[in-house]
Parts: structure tokens; C-alpha cells; sequence
């Protein structure tokens, strides 16, 4: 009973929609009343069908398709026998791309959804989860699919990367080289992101990277290390630069030296970052030093302190282990501020140390003689005098300090411990003898009988 009056409101509304000059209440009226037939309120009149179908043609835009849409998807849920009747209604590609997966004729969806002149991002959501559910069941998705990659990775890089790492994986390469140099970014970086990329596709990558971002040439590089074959990476920068990465390639090819000459190179023609590739230089050498023979490395170092004329005092320490101090100064450095802070860098390295072992030797006695307080070991039993390095069993006498040092009692000239200042106790320790127990060399046979227990009575037992 309900359904007469909403009827006759919908064929109303229909019939006095396409006077309204307000396009956007047209469009309002047309989803009404298709949610309306979709949600089952209204029962599926032919006359009510036919108005939506009119008014939906004569407005172009996604909104009226998709309320088109609406009412197909419930007559496929009705009466599937009749959706065909209306597949030629309404020619517009959004629509029929969407009626033919509705009617599973998969072999022509696809090229109708791409006559979509601006597909939405709705439009590409839904084509892309139509694209996954079909290759689960369609061997044949991916050749009818191969031709649109290209359009599909500048409509939604990041999802296709997805399906081309799970289904065209052979094909990367070939793919990366049919595209613009600006996606051929886009993509590579999707693919990066989920380590996808390697081979012939990484060294198209970085060729394109190269020319057009040259300053993320080298951490992609040192970040990346195996993806593109170093020797083939040399090539790439060598070619089409940057600068500044050929000595990374140089070192991961197995050439240090060269990789060192090819940094000192751009220290002297480039100030700016001058300070940058010195200490680079010398991470080179100091990182490459311990892997060649010595003369390799003193060469290396060599080379390096002569072009250079500042260098980190830390790192010149690192030299000195491959070039004795005095040909350090006389071969190696043409520059008298490197030779003067060599010199002032030994000096205040000798004073660090002396410090440092006086420091070490405080804390080691002092932690020493807590431990043997705290175990109540005060007196050592052997040992070699701290003076004049005989056992101290030599003689009976001895003499101890706080810290379990001994001496002789006729060696001790020093009434305070030397390390902490303590006063040693004049108290003498006699030392017992020790006990020795004689071992006999003939070895002593003891009787030994082996008797089995007797055996177990297992008569009866079930």
C-alpha cells in the first residue's frame, strides 16, 4: 500500500526534473530516487527505470553515473536476465566498464575503463581491487593488463609497485625504460621502498637519478650498496656524474687508490666543500689502511698529507701507525702546519697518556685493595717479592701492605706504598713452609671385585 504514493512522488519528481535549471538539484533528485530503487523502497517500476535512465543521460558527470550504477548492481541482485537489456543504455566508459564486470565480460572492462578521460580517485581505488581479485582467478589478466602499465603507474605508482613486484617481476627493467624520466623516479622509488629493485632496473634508476636529482646520487648509493653491480654504477657516474660519487663506485670496485685520487681531485677544485671531502679523505684511508699491505696504506697517507694542508689531529695519529714519526714530517708533509700539529699532537698525546696510565694504576690499586678488604685477604701465602722479584719463600720473613703487595723484609727500604701512599705495616709475616708430599713412582694395585646383583625372579609376573 505503501508503495503506490512513492511511485507516484518518484514519477513526479522525475517528470519536473528537467525543467530545473539548478544542475546539482538535479543530480540530488536523480540519487534520491536511485538510492531509493537500490535500497529496495521502491519497487522496480519499468516507467520509474526509464525516467532515472533519461535524466542520467542528459547529465555528463560521476555522480550521475554512479547513481545509473546504483540501480544496474540491483537488478543484477533482482532479476540478472535483465541487466543486459540496459548494458547499451547509458555509453559512457565509467559505466560500461562497470557493467561489463557486472556481466563478467572481463576481456573488455579493462579497456573501457581506460576511456575514462579523468578517472577519479575512487575510479582507480575500485580498478585496482578489481585488478587484484582478478589475478587470483584469470591467468589471462596479466597480458591484457601489460599494455596499460605505463598509464597505470602515473594514475597510482605505489599500488602498482605492489603488482608488479608480485606479478611482473621479470619485466621491471623493461618496464622502467618505456617510462618518462620523471616516473621512471616515482616508480623506482616504490619499487625501492619495497626492495624491488635491483639489477638492470636499479642501473636504469640510477642513471635517471643522475641526471635529474645528481644530489641523491650518493646516499642512494652508500644506502643501497649491492643493488646496482659497482662496476656498471661507475660507469652510470662516471658518465652522467655526480662528482662526488665516482669515489664511492672507485672503492666499491676494489680501487682505493684510485677512489683517493679522485677525492683529492675535487679537494683542490672545490672549496666550498672542501673541509667535507678532506675528512672523507681521511675516513678513506683509515677505513682502507688495515685491508692492504703496509706499503699500499703509507703511500695512501702519504699522497693524502701532501695534498691536503689541514688535517683532523685524531685522524693523524691514524698515519703515524703507517709512517714512522720522522718520515711523517721530513716525506710526507709538504704543509708546516701539519708538520707543526703532528708535533703538537705527539707531545700532548705522550702527556694524555702518562696521565692516563697514572689514572689507570690508582683505580686498579685502590679497587684491588677493596676487593681483598672486602674479602678479608690481606696477607698473600706465595708470591715474588715486590722488590727484588725472588719468591717470597726464599726467605722466611716478609713484610705486607694493604693491597696484598709483599716484600722481603731485608729488601724493604720504603715505608709507604709507592701507588697510593699508604704506610705498609712494620709487622713481619712469617711465611710456614710448605708442605710437600712426597709422590711415589710406582703406581699401587688396589683389589677391586665386580659383583653382579642377583638376577630378578620374573616367573609370574604378567
Amino acid at each position: 500500500m505503501l508503495s503506490r504514493p512513492s511511485l507516484r512522488v518518484a514519477r513526479a519528481l522525475l517528470a519536473l526534473t528537467p525543467g530545473a535549471q539548478n544542475l546539482d538539484c538535479q543530480i540530488e533528485i536523480l540519487e534520491f530516487i536511485s538510492g531509493q530503487l537500490q535500497s529496495g523502497a521502491l519497487p522496480l517500476d519499468q516507467e520509474v527505470i526509464k525516467g532515472v535512465q533519461g535524466l542520467a543521460t542528459t547529465i555528463t558527470s560521476e555522480r550521475s553515473d554512479r547513481a545509473w550504477l546504483a540501480l544496474m548492481k540491483r537488478l543484477r541482485s533482482q532479476r540478472d536476465h535483465s541487466l543486459a537489456n540496459y548494458q547499451s543504455a547509458i555509453q559512457r566508459p565509467r559505466i560500461q566498464w562497470h557493467l561489463d564486470v557486472l556481466l563478467d565480460c572481463h576481456e573488455k572492462s579493462i579497456e573501457e575503463f581506460f576511456k575514462i578521460e579523468n578517472p577519479s580517485c575512487l575510479d582507480i581505488s575500485e580498478f585496482f581491487e578489481y585488478i587484484r581479485s582478478r589475478f587470483e582467478v584469470d591467468v589471462n589478466i596479466k597480458a591484457r593488463l601489460q599494455p596499460y602499465l605505463q598509464t597505470l603507474i602515473k594514475l597510482r605508482p605505489q599500488a602498482l609497485a605492489a603488482i608488479v613486484k608480485d606479478h611482473y617481476e621479470s619485466s621491471i627493467s623493461s618496464i622502467l625504460s618505456s617510462l618518462e624520466k620523471e616516473y621512471v623516479l616515482e616508480f623506482g622509488d616504490c619499487l625501492l621502498d619495497m626492495a624491488s629493485l635491483s639489477g638492470d632496473a636499479a642501473a636504469i634508476y640510477l642513471r635517471n637519478l643522475c641526471v635529474l636529482r645528481p644530489a641523491d646520487v650518493k646516499n642512494f648509493l652508500e644506502n643501497g650498496t649491492g643493488i646496482v653491480r659497482p662496476e656498471d654504477a661507475l660507469e652510470i657516474v662516471k658518465e652522467f656524474g655526480p662528482r662526488d660519487a665516482v669515489p664511492f663506485c672507485l672503492e666499491a670496485t676494489g680501487d682505493p687508490s684510485g677512489a683517493l685520487d679522485a677525492l683529492l681531485d675535487i679537494i683542490t677544485s672545490n672549496n666550498e666543500t672542501k673541509a667535507n671531502h678532506i675528512a672523507e679523505a681521511c675516513d678513506l684511508c683509515v677505513r682502507v689502511a688495515p685491508t692492504v699491505p703496509p706499503d699500499v696504506s703509507a703511500e695512501m697517507w702519504t699522497r693524502l698529507l701532501r695534498r691536503v694542508d689541514e688535517v683532523p689531529p685524531s685522524l693523524l695519529f691514524e698515519a703515524i701507525a703507517y709512517l714512522p714519526v720522522d718520515e711523517l714530517l721530513v716525506k710526507a708533509c709538504d704543509s708546516p702546519k701539519v708538520a707543526l700539529t703532528i708535533l703538537e699532537s705527539g707531545a700532548g698525546r705522550m702527556r694524555v697518556w702518562a696521565c692516563a696510565r697514572r689514572i689507570a694504576e690508582r683505580e686498579a690499586h685502590g679497587a684491588l685493595a677493596m676487593a681483598l678488604a672486602g674479602a678479608r685477604r690481606g696477607l698473600p701465602v706465595r708470591g715474588t717479592c715486590l722488590r727484588c722479584g725472588d719468591s717470597l719463600a726464599a726467605r722466611a720473613a716478609a713484610r705486607t701492605a694493604h693491597c696484598a703487595r709483599a716484600v722481603h723484609v731485608d729488601c724493604d727500604a720504603e715505608t709507604t706504598c709507592q701507588t697510593c701512599g699508604k704506610r705498609i705495616p712494620s709487622s713481619v709475616y712469617i711465611l710456614p713452609p710448605i708442605n710437600s708430599r712426597p709422590i711415589t713412582s710406582t703406581p699401587q694395585e688396589y683389589p677391586l671385585s665386580l659383583i653382579a646383583p642377583p638376577r630378578p625372579d620374573l616367573e609370574g609376573v604378567a
